[in-house]
């Protein structure tokens, strides 16, 4: 870059320039798996940190669970908790409230809320089941894929050019 275009640069600027662009295109199919694989490990690092924050802060606050809604009343809270945060409550034991102690924790009925420990716990397992697991199989599976890409490119020493680049090139040291 130190160089003008129209210096005696301007052939190796303009050849830089020809096999980036050829390269980009060359590789293209195992460069966007690698972005893929990027992206999928960034969002399950993103959630892991959310969880690890819930927990770290959990030490610190008293965080309280409660509710409020304009349109659900409890029973409704409850079968929409029940669809979310059932295979969490499943796998972790940790029992989902009933109608009535719902109606309890709600807000606008007066309720301080209870500590938030089990939510936390429910709201941990059910991003590692919904984000974490899944975006890390899919990150192993870009980065296989991007492998298989990469793999592709390798050109085989066996092309005339490599030939004439080997028998002409300097004498390779003798491996003893």
């Amino acid at each position: 870059t130190r160089f003008s275009a129209r210096g005696a640069a301007a052939p190796l600027i303009a050849a830089r320039a020809r096999f980036a662009a050829e390269w980009a295109v060359a590789t293209r199919g195992a460069q966007r798996w690698r972005v893929a694989a990027v992206m999928h490990g960034a969002a399950a690092l993103l959630a892991a940190l959310v969880v690890v924050s819930m927990y770290v802060f959990g030490l610190a606050f008293d965080y309280r669970a409660g509710w409020d809604s304009t349109w659900l009343d409890a029973e409704q809270v409850q079968r929409v908790l029940a669809i979310v945060f059932a295979p969490a409550a499943a796998l972790s034991g940790i029992a989902l409230p009933d109608a009535a102690e719902l109606a309890r924790l709600r807000f606008a009925e007066g309720s301080a809320g209870e500590r938030a420990a089990r939510w936390i716990h429910l709201y941990a397992i059910t991003l590692a089941l919904v984000v974490i697991v899944p975006r890390l199989v899919l990150a192993g599976w870009c980065r296989w894929r991007a492998e298989r890409a990469a793999a592709q490119l390798a050109p085989s020493l066996d092309e005339p050019y490599f030939r004439a680049l080997l028998r002409d090139g300097p004498a390779l040291p003798d491996r003893k």
